[in-house]
């Protein structure tokens, strides 16, 4: 196996992999389109190497690790700097992980594993949140369980959707929160006009 082709094309992958995360945050069709073009190219280049009997394993592994880290983190970089400039797309996400049993206690309820407990647990976070964020924005949510895309038995407060003007500087923002596993995922969208 040629360690020096599979490092050079792990480093595409996952480069490709970070630019695909990314464009499906813009709001631009055509740059999702051709980062996922290049991604599943390149995916398919990997695979195809890495399929082929090798019996240097830990070698194979730590040159595909080594590009990995160092594709994803280039390409975030030259995304950054350069496409999203290109795009006119402007996002922001974070995740904030936390442990069930912290979590509920923190916003006064008792950790158990019953949708009424979960209810209760995702409106005190609703209440909040949409009492600390800035008052500019003005919340869009709840919507309905179709437009949410959940059971007719979960709180529907989530996702949270707010949006405001930005006349200042000619945009129009969105900041939406969503529970997953164990996470608060909150993104902010800021669109041109």
């Amino acid at each position: 196996m040629n360690y020096l082709l599979l490092f050079l094309v792990t480093i595409l992958q996952n480069g490709s992999f970070t630019l695909v995360s990314r464009a499906r945050n813009s709001n631009s069709l055509v740059f999702h389109a051709i980062a996922s073009v290049f991604s599943n190219g390149i995916w398919f280049m990997v695979v195809r190497s890495v399929t082929k009997e090798d019996p240097n394993t830990w070698l194979l592994g730590i040159t595909y690790t080594a590009g990995a880290v160092t594709g994803s983190i280039l390409m975030h970089f030259l995304s950054m700097k350069y496409l999203e400039k290109w795009f006119k797309a402007k996002t922001c996400a974070i995740w904030y992980n936390f442990e069930n049993e912290e979590a509920y206690a923190s916003v006064g309820v008792e950790y158990r594993f019953h949708i009424d407990f979960v209810n209760l647990f995702n409106e005190n976070v609703d209440r909040l949140y949409t009492e600390a964020i800035d008052k500019s924005w003005k919340k869009i949510s709840p919507l309905t369980d179709k437009e949410g895309g959940r059971p007719h038995y979960t709180y529907d407060g989530f996702p949270m959707i707010f949006t405001r003007e930005n006349t200042e500087l000619g945009t129009v923002e969105y900041a939406t929160a969503e529970f997953g596993s164990r996470s608060l995922y909150i993104h902010f969208t800021v669109y041109e006009k």
